[in-house]
């Protein structure tokens, strides 16, 4: 599993936290203006340093908001629950920092070079297979 960026899905922002022992990546999107907000979020602990194809334990989680929620009020339940996060960790001697990027915007090749300025992000290009030439965000790619 991967988190994949599709296109027509209009993404808040990507949070990722990095740390010692594992990181965690979170995404928050909805497909259309009338669609729920959803959320997927990746726990990471390392087994190894390799970034794809590696042995690490992954455990997923999805979670979803009503669309009658705003943009800003999804976003600011996020930050919360990414600050607990980071907090809950560090009690445990996990020490985790989180970042967040925003986002606010549908378009691919917007949030592929907002993501390219991160050197924690890791992307790999998920080409649409009904075509034959491949431009930067065809298809969509994923992390």
């Amino acid at each position: 599993m991967s988190f994949e960026m599709k296109p027509g899905r209009h993404y808040i922002a990507i949070w990722s936290g990095d740390g010692e022992n594992g990181n965690l990546l979170c995404a928050v999107w909805r497909d259309c203006i009338k669609d729920k907000w959803s959320g997927q979020f990746r726990v990471r602990t390392y087994c190894d340093r390799k970034v794809f194809d590696s042995a690490d334990r992954k455990d997923w989680h999805s979670r979803s908001w009503p669309a009658s929620m705003t943009e800003d009020q999804v976003e600011a339940n996020v930050d919360r629950l990414m600050s607990r996060i980071q907090a809950n960790l560090a009690d445990n001697s996990y020490a985790l920092k989180v970042v967040k990027l925003d986002l606010h915007t549908d378009d691919l090749q917007t949030i592929l070079d907002r993501m390219r300025t991160c050197p924690f992000f890791h992307i790999q290009r998920v080409k649409d297979p009904t075509q034959e030439e491949m431009d930067d965000a065809d298809g969509g790619f994923q992390l």
